[in-house]
Protein backbone atom coordinates (compact mmCIF):
# COMPACT_ATOMS: atom_id res chain seq x y z
CA UNK A 1 0.00 0.00 0.00
CA UNK A 2 1.42 3.39 -1.00
CA UNK A 3 1.41 5.70 2.00
CA UNK A 4 3.12 8.89 0.90
CA UNK A 5 4.51 10.38 -2.28
CA UNK A 6 7.27 12.96 -1.93
CA UNK A 7 9.63 15.02 -4.05
CA UNK A 8 13.33 14.23 -3.74
CA UNK A 9 15.67 17.08 -2.91
CA UNK A 10 18.03 18.21 -5.63
CA UNK A 11 20.00 21.19 -6.97
CA UNK A 12 17.78 21.59 -10.07
CA UNK A 13 15.27 24.44 -10.28
CA UNK A 14 13.83 23.91 -13.76
CA UNK A 15 12.63 20.88 -15.69
CA UNK A 16 15.01 19.39 -18.20
CA UNK A 17 13.69 19.37 -21.77
CA UNK A 18 15.39 16.06 -22.49
CA UNK A 19 13.64 14.47 -19.50
CA UNK A 20 10.22 15.87 -20.40
CA UNK A 21 10.52 14.62 -23.99
CA UNK A 22 10.93 11.05 -22.71
CA UNK A 23 7.44 10.99 -21.16
CA UNK A 24 4.87 9.88 -23.77
CA UNK A 25 1.83 9.46 -21.52
CA UNK A 26 0.07 12.87 -21.20
CA UNK A 27 -1.22 12.04 -17.71
CA UNK A 28 2.25 10.97 -16.53
CA UNK A 29 3.71 14.18 -17.98
CA UNK A 30 1.08 16.31 -16.24
CA UNK A 31 1.73 14.60 -12.88
CA UNK A 32 5.51 14.90 -13.30
CA UNK A 33 5.32 18.62 -14.11
CA UNK A 34 2.82 19.30 -11.30
CA UNK A 35 4.98 17.64 -8.63
CA UNK A 36 8.07 19.57 -9.70
CA UNK A 37 6.29 22.88 -9.08
CA UNK A 38 6.18 22.07 -5.37
CA UNK A 39 8.93 22.94 -2.83
CA UNK A 40 11.46 20.44 -1.51
CA UNK A 41 10.38 18.05 1.27
CA UNK A 42 6.78 18.52 0.10
CA UNK A 43 4.61 15.40 0.34
CA UNK A 44 1.33 14.28 -1.17
CA UNK A 45 -0.48 10.98 -1.28
CA UNK A 46 -1.42 9.19 -4.53
CA UNK A 47 -5.06 9.55 -3.51
CA UNK A 48 -4.69 13.34 -3.50
CA UNK A 49 -3.03 13.15 -6.92
CA UNK A 50 -6.04 11.20 -8.26
CA UNK A 51 -8.47 13.74 -6.82
CA UNK A 52 -6.48 16.70 -8.20
CA UNK A 53 -6.42 15.37 -11.77
CA UNK A 54 -9.82 13.65 -11.65
CA UNK A 55 -8.39 10.20 -12.44
CA UNK A 56 -8.84 6.75 -10.94
CA UNK A 57 -6.43 4.41 -9.18
CA UNK A 58 -5.86 2.36 -12.34
CA UNK A 59 -4.88 5.45 -14.35
CA UNK A 60 -2.53 6.63 -11.60
CA UNK A 61 -0.79 3.25 -11.51
CA UNK A 62 -0.36 3.35 -15.30
CA UNK A 63 1.23 6.82 -15.17
CA UNK A 64 3.44 5.90 -12.20
CA UNK A 65 4.57 2.73 -13.99
CA UNK A 66 5.86 4.75 -16.96
CA UNK A 67 7.70 7.18 -14.67
CA UNK A 68 9.28 4.22 -12.87
CA UNK A 69 10.38 2.66 -16.16
CA UNK A 70 12.07 5.95 -17.12
CA UNK A 71 13.85 6.14 -13.76
CA UNK A 72 12.03 9.32 -12.79
CA UNK A 73 10.06 7.71 -9.97
CA UNK A 74 11.41 5.09 -7.58
CA UNK A 75 9.42 3.01 -5.12
CA UNK A 76 11.36 2.35 -1.95
CA UNK A 77 11.12 1.27 1.67
CA UNK A 78 12.77 3.91 3.87
CA UNK A 79 13.76 3.42 7.50
CA UNK A 80 11.79 5.55 9.93
CA UNK A 81 14.77 6.76 11.98
CA UNK A 82 15.40 5.94 15.66
CA UNK A 83 12.20 3.97 15.99
CA UNK A 84 13.30 1.64 13.23
CA UNK A 85 9.89 1.63 11.58
CA UNK A 86 9.67 1.26 7.83
CA UNK A 87 7.49 3.19 5.39
CA UNK A 88 6.92 2.79 1.64
CA UNK A 89 7.33 5.95 -0.45
CA UNK A 90 7.60 7.14 -4.03
CA UNK A 91 10.67 9.32 -4.62
CA UNK A 92 10.58 11.76 -7.57
CA UNK A 93 13.73 12.65 -9.57
CA UNK A 94 14.67 14.96 -12.41
CA UNK A 95 16.72 12.10 -13.89
CA UNK A 96 17.56 8.51 -12.80
CA UNK A 97 19.39 8.59 -9.48
CA UNK A 98 21.05 6.12 -7.14
CA UNK A 99 19.39 4.72 -4.07
CA UNK A 100 18.91 6.97 -1.06
CA UNK A 101 20.74 6.21 2.20
CA UNK A 102 18.90 3.86 4.56
CA UNK A 103 16.63 2.75 1.74
CA UNK A 104 16.28 -0.28 -0.46
CA UNK A 105 14.60 -0.96 -3.81
CA UNK A 106 11.68 -3.33 -3.79
CA UNK A 107 11.74 -6.28 -6.15
CA UNK A 108 8.84 -6.76 -8.53
CA UNK A 109 7.03 -9.30 -6.35
CA UNK A 110 7.23 -7.15 -3.21
CA UNK A 111 6.19 -4.07 -5.20
CA UNK A 112 3.08 -5.80 -6.53
CA UNK A 113 2.12 -7.00 -3.05
CA UNK A 114 2.46 -3.50 -1.59
CA UNK A 115 0.93 -1.58 -4.47
CA UNK A 116 -2.20 -3.68 -5.10
CA UNK A 117 -4.73 -3.97 -2.30
CA UNK A 118 -6.37 -7.30 -1.50
CA UNK A 119 -4.14 -9.14 -3.98
CA UNK A 120 -4.68 -12.86 -4.13
CA UNK A 121 -1.93 -15.19 -2.91
CA UNK A 122 0.07 -16.94 -5.60
CA UNK A 123 -1.02 -20.49 -6.28
CA UNK A 124 1.65 -23.20 -6.20
CA UNK A 125 2.72 -24.42 -9.61
CA UNK A 126 1.61 -28.05 -10.03
CA UNK A 127 4.16 -30.68 -11.00
CA UNK A 128 4.11 -31.71 -14.61
CA UNK A 129 2.24 -34.88 -15.31
CA UNK A 130 3.61 -37.63 -17.49
CA UNK A 131 1.16 -36.74 -20.28
CA UNK A 132 2.26 -33.09 -20.24
CA UNK A 133 5.92 -34.09 -20.44
CA UNK A 134 5.18 -36.31 -23.44
CA UNK A 135 3.31 -33.46 -25.16
CA UNK A 136 6.26 -31.06 -24.67
CA UNK A 137 8.67 -33.70 -26.00
CA UNK A 138 6.58 -34.15 -29.18
CA UNK A 139 6.45 -30.36 -29.71
CA UNK A 140 10.22 -29.99 -29.29
CA UNK A 141 10.96 -32.85 -31.73
CA UNK A 142 8.46 -31.67 -34.38
CA UNK A 143 9.70 -31.32 -37.95
CA UNK A 144 11.05 -27.76 -38.53
CA UNK A 145 9.29 -27.60 -41.93
CA UNK A 146 5.96 -28.33 -40.29
CA UNK A 147 6.62 -25.65 -37.68
CA UNK A 148 7.33 -23.05 -40.40
CA UNK A 149 4.09 -23.96 -42.19
CA UNK A 150 2.08 -23.47 -39.00
CA UNK A 151 3.77 -20.13 -38.36
CA UNK A 152 3.03 -18.99 -41.91
CA UNK A 153 -0.64 -19.78 -41.45
CA UNK A 154 -0.86 -17.78 -38.23
CA UNK A 155 -2.76 -14.54 -38.54
CA UNK A 156 -0.77 -11.31 -38.37
CA UNK A 157 -1.69 -8.80 -35.64
CA UNK A 158 -4.24 -6.17 -36.70
CA UNK A 159 -2.83 -2.99 -38.21
CA UNK A 160 -3.46 0.13 -36.07
CA UNK A 161 -6.08 2.45 -37.58
CA UNK A 162 -6.50 6.22 -37.39
CA UNK A 163 -8.66 5.94 -34.29
CA UNK A 164 -6.61 3.33 -32.39
CA UNK A 165 -4.56 5.69 -30.19
CA UNK A 166 -7.40 8.06 -29.34
CA UNK A 167 -9.74 5.13 -28.63
CA UNK A 168 -7.26 3.62 -26.17
CA UNK A 169 -6.92 6.95 -24.36
CA UNK A 170 -10.70 7.49 -24.27
CA UNK A 171 -11.36 3.92 -23.14
CA UNK A 172 -8.80 4.03 -20.30
CA UNK A 173 -10.07 7.39 -19.02
CA UNK A 174 -13.71 6.26 -19.32
CA UNK A 175 -12.98 3.08 -17.42
CA UNK A 176 -11.17 5.06 -14.68
CA UNK A 177 -14.15 7.40 -14.27
CA UNK A 178 -17.13 5.06 -14.62
CA UNK A 179 -15.67 1.62 -13.91
CA UNK A 180 -17.10 0.08 -17.11
CA UNK A 181 -16.07 -0.23 -20.73
CA UNK A 182 -17.45 2.35 -23.19
CA UNK A 183 -19.38 1.26 -26.28
CA UNK A 184 -17.35 0.85 -29.45
CA UNK A 185 -19.08 0.36 -32.78
CA UNK A 186 -18.94 1.75 -36.31
CA UNK A 187 -20.49 5.02 -35.14
CA UNK A 188 -17.84 5.41 -32.42
CA UNK A 189 -14.98 4.74 -34.86
CA UNK A 190 -16.37 7.27 -37.36
CA UNK A 191 -16.68 9.99 -34.73
CA UNK A 192 -13.18 9.34 -33.38
CA UNK A 193 -11.75 9.61 -36.90
CA UNK A 194 -13.56 12.94 -37.36
CA UNK A 195 -12.13 14.10 -34.04
CA UNK A 196 -8.58 13.14 -35.12
CA UNK A 197 -9.08 15.05 -38.38
CA UNK A 198 -10.04 18.18 -36.43
CA UNK A 199 -7.40 18.29 -33.67
CA UNK A 200 -4.58 16.22 -35.17
CA UNK A 201 -3.23 12.74 -34.44
CA UNK A 202 -0.71 13.93 -31.81
CA UNK A 203 -3.13 15.94 -29.66
CA UNK A 204 -6.18 13.68 -29.93
CA UNK A 205 -5.26 11.11 -27.18
CA UNK A 206 -4.40 13.81 -24.64
CA UNK A 207 -7.59 15.78 -25.29
CA UNK A 208 -9.68 12.60 -25.08
CA UNK A 209 -8.21 11.78 -21.65
CA UNK A 210 -8.74 15.39 -20.53
CA UNK A 211 -12.37 15.26 -21.71
CA UNK A 212 -13.19 12.48 -19.22
CA UNK A 213 -11.91 14.63 -16.31
CA UNK A 214 -14.29 17.47 -17.25
CA UNK A 215 -17.18 18.01 -14.83
CA UNK A 216 -19.33 20.16 -17.13
CA UNK A 217 -23.00 19.49 -16.32
CA UNK A 218 -23.88 18.70 -19.95
CA UNK A 219 -21.01 16.21 -20.23
CA UNK A 220 -22.09 14.47 -17.02
CA UNK A 221 -25.70 14.23 -18.19
CA UNK A 222 -24.57 12.65 -21.48
CA UNK A 223 -22.12 10.29 -19.74
CA UNK A 224 -19.18 11.85 -21.61
CA UNK A 225 -20.47 10.47 -24.89
CA UNK A 226 -17.82 10.31 -27.61
CA UNK A 227 -19.95 12.48 -29.90
CA UNK A 228 -19.25 15.45 -27.62
CA UNK A 229 -15.55 15.19 -28.48
CA UNK A 230 -16.36 16.15 -32.07
CA UNK A 231 -19.02 18.67 -31.11
CA UNK A 232 -16.76 20.59 -28.66
CA UNK A 233 -13.39 19.82 -30.23
CA UNK A 234 -12.34 23.47 -30.42
CA UNK A 235 -13.40 24.23 -26.83
CA UNK A 236 -11.76 21.11 -25.37
CA UNK A 237 -8.51 21.65 -27.27
CA UNK A 238 -8.27 25.26 -26.04
CA UNK A 239 -8.92 24.24 -22.43
CA UNK A 240 -6.43 21.38 -22.66
CA UNK A 241 -3.68 23.64 -24.04
CA UNK A 242 -4.30 26.62 -21.75
CA UNK A 243 -5.35 24.81 -18.59
CA UNK A 244 -8.40 27.09 -18.23
CA UNK A 245 -11.75 25.33 -18.14
CA UNK A 246 -14.70 27.32 -19.47
CA UNK A 247 -17.74 26.62 -17.29
CA UNK A 248 -21.33 27.87 -17.61
CA UNK A 249 -20.96 29.91 -14.41
CA UNK A 250 -17.74 31.50 -15.64
CA UNK A 251 -19.34 32.42 -18.96
CA UNK A 252 -22.29 34.08 -17.19
CA UNK A 253 -19.93 36.03 -14.94
CA UNK A 254 -17.94 37.34 -17.90
CA UNK A 255 -21.13 38.26 -19.75
CA UNK A 256 -22.47 40.20 -16.74
CA UNK A 257 -19.15 42.01 -16.35
CA UNK A 258 -19.13 43.08 -20.00
CA UNK A 259 -22.75 44.27 -19.75
CA UNK A 260 -21.96 46.37 -16.66
CA UNK A 261 -18.94 47.86 -18.38
CA UNK A 262 -21.06 48.82 -21.41
CA UNK A 263 -23.63 50.56 -19.16
CA UNK A 264 -20.93 52.56 -17.38
CA UNK A 265 -19.40 53.62 -20.69
CA UNK A 266 -22.80 54.82 -21.97
CA UNK A 267 -23.39 56.89 -18.80
CA UNK A 268 -19.94 58.46 -19.04
CA UNK A 269 -20.55 59.31 -22.69
CA UNK A 270 -23.81 61.12 -21.84
CA UNK A 271 -22.12 63.07 -19.05
CA UNK A 272 -19.36 64.21 -21.41
CA UNK A 273 -21.96 65.27 -23.99
CA UNK A 274 -23.82 67.45 -21.47
CA UNK A 275 -20.64 69.15 -20.28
Amino acid sequence: MIRRLRKARGPHTVLLNDTVNLIRDPVALAIFAYLHTKPDSWEISPREICEHFGIGRYRWQKAARQLRELGLLTYQVVAGGDKGAEGSVYVLHYAPETREPNSRELDSRELDSRELENSAAEKPVPLETKELQQTKYLQETKDPKETKEVAADAKAPPTPTKSTAVWQAYRDAYRDRYGVEPIRDARTNKQLCLFVDRVGHNDAPGIASFFLTHNHQYYLQRGHDVSLLVQDAQKLRTEWLTGNRITAKGARTRDAHEEQTAVVNRVLAKMRARS
